[in-house]
């Protein structure tokens, strides 16, 4: 087992208690009541694996990319955006709740690419207009295809709701060193000592750096590459579908074809 799944185990209780004081902040509702349900299933499972992996060593390395201990969190999200209302995209609103959760052993990295896989993929009118060559802002050129300009607001909106999404939008966390002040925030108030908070809260500013500086525009780019390569499925007696990922032995002239070379990940 690796380490990372090990870190997520070991933040379970806390994750759990954050959830329940924000249920408690917000108001009980029958959603918000499924949620923590799922949420303390998870956490017997959980347990049912932790001394096993109490037990095992893991020699693999690491990639920075992954952002230890950072939990989905979509009950945090608290913006709401539209896709745009002009073509090729729908207008409709950006629904969070419905990106299907992967496993929390999963790096965080690798669990956004699959998210924004998602979100964008059901962004347009007609579905499969995603899979053309998208020159995101920041950009200047591609080495493949003629670019259509990506919406900047829509990035920016989509770069907001995952900063809530994984509780990175704390502008506390960009702060260069902890302070015992900080340590009522929503992410520290619940570790019972001051090393503790100052341990995550080093934990959650490295991975706010990595998120702004170098991760979502990754994963961004990633995820429309691998939408360009999907494959689209229509859904039995419906107009709309989803996006079948590539198969990873694709050949290479067609990746080649498909655009850039993949981003770190």
């Amino acid at each position: 087992m690796m380490n990372y799944e090990r870190r997520e185990i070991q933040d379970s209780d806390i994750r759990i208690s954050c959830y329940i004081n924000f249920v408690l902040s917000e108001g009980l509702s029958e959603n918000s009541m499924d949620r923590l349900d799922g949420m303390m299933s998870a956490q017997l499972s959980l347990n049912a694996v932790q001394k096993l992996l109490s037990e095992q060593k893991s020699t693999q390395k690491i990639s920075g990319e992954q952002l230890f201990g950072i939990s989905d969190a979509p009950f945090a999200v608290k913006l709401r955006c539209n896709y745009p209302d002009f073509p090729p995209f729908s207008g409709s609103q950006i629904d969070m709740d419905s990106i299907p959760l992967m496993d929390a052993s999963f790096p965080t990295h690798v669990r956004l690419q699959n998210y924004l896989f998602d979100i964008l993929g059901k962004s347009c009118t007609v579905q499969t207009d995603i899979q053309r060559f998208w020159l995101i802002p920041g950009e200047w050129k591609t080495s493949y295809g003629t670019p259509s300009p990506f919406p900047k607001e829509l990035y920016d909106n989509l770069y907001k709701l995952f900063l809530e999404f994984f509780q990175l939008d704390d502008q506390l966390f960009d702060e260069p060193e902890y302070r015992s002040k900080f340590g009522n925030s929503r992410l520290l108030k619940n570790y019972a000592t001051e090393e503790a908070k100052k341990k995550k809260f080093v934990q959650v500013s490295s991975a706010k750096k990595s998120f702004k500086t170098n991760t979502f525009r990754a994963q961004f780019k990633n995820a429309l590459k691998e939408l360009r390569l999907g494959t689209f499925i229509i859904a039995d007696g419906s107009s709309q579908g989803y996006f079948a990922r590539r198969k990873r032995h694709i050949a290479k002239s067609k990746a080649h074809e498909a655009g850039e070379e993949e981003e770190e990940s």
